[in-house]
């Protein structure tokens, strides 16, 4: 074997290597303009005039005489057949409900929801995914957090760890340096009404971290498994509910899921 190459039944690895690690680049790359179309296209569902005003509480006709008088601004419209067809989104429909005033639904109260369970694939997720879609539908402000380094929630609104989340922008350096960097990892949705803290994976170093780090960060962050409580206090006033979701196992982010909960 040479000094510089390295050969084996006539093969020469050094150049395997490169190939290989060329290809792994372009498959990486390839999956990035994936995830990146995939991102743009994603779009909320439209619908006509008559779910809208379902959605409000009023009559087709109320929003058609506030269009008119300029109290709501002008609908987009698609053309269907020699008819101009009004099309909302669910955008666009809490913009009406709050120029409309019917967007009161609140009680002045942030919520605190937790979606937690020992066990993967028990549908935590999904019904975090699917509750915070509802109650952004019905006008409330949330914000999602997600706790699992898995980060399908995270997926799930658009965001996707190495595309557009960056290392940091998590929720752990709130847990393990200052509670107040949490607004600095908040994300905004394709949803107005939804903001994601995202997940990724190295949110599996920060259970490890924490509890390293105990006695030296106690007295500055307080007690462990209150870290999440004190960082949701900072800008819980900015919303009306905050859904978390958890990973499958009882560490120091679950731990403190529960802790900062008012519904379980």
């Amino acid at each position: 074997m040479g000094a510089t190459t390295m050969l084996i039944s006539g093969f020469d690895l050094s150049q395997l290597a490169d190939n290989a690690a060329q290809r792994g680049r372009q498959l990486l790359n390839d999956l990035q303009t994936y995830l990146e179309r995939d991102h743009e296209q994603r779009e909320l569902p439209e619908f006509g005039i008559e779910k809208a005003a379902e959605l409000i509480g009023c009559t087709s006709q109320h929003i058609r005489d506030k269009e008119n008088d300029g109290t709501l601004d002008k609908p987009r419209t698609h053309r269907v057949g020699v008819m101009d067809r009004r099309i909302y989104n669910y955008n666009e429909v809490n913009q009406i409900r709050r120029a409309l005033k019917r967007d009161d639904i609140s009680n002045g109260k942030c919520a605190r929801i937790i979606f937690s369970n020992l066990k993967g694939g028990v549908g935590k997720t999904s019904h975090a995914l699917h509750l915070s879609h509802y109650t952004a539908r019905e006008g409330m402000r949330m914000l999602v957090i997600d706790l699992d380094p898995q980060a399908t929630l995270t997926t799930a609104f658009g965001l996707v760890p190495g595309l557009n989340v960056d290392s940091g922008e998590d929720i752990g350096p709130a847990l393990t340096t200052n509670p107040e960097i949490i607004t600095r990892t908040i994300k905004h949705t394709r949803w107005n009404e939804i903001d994601v803290v995202p997940a990724q994976l190295s949110l599996q170093y920060t259970d490890w971290q924490m509890l390293q780090e105990q006695k030296s960060h106690e007295s500055t962050l307080g007690p462990l498994p209150l870290r999440l409580h004190s960082a949701l206090q900072t800008i819980e006033d900015q919303y009306d509910l905050i859904v978390i979701d958890t990973p499958p196992a009882l560490g120091m982010l679950s731990l403190n899921a529960i802790a900062a909960a008012d519904m379980i």
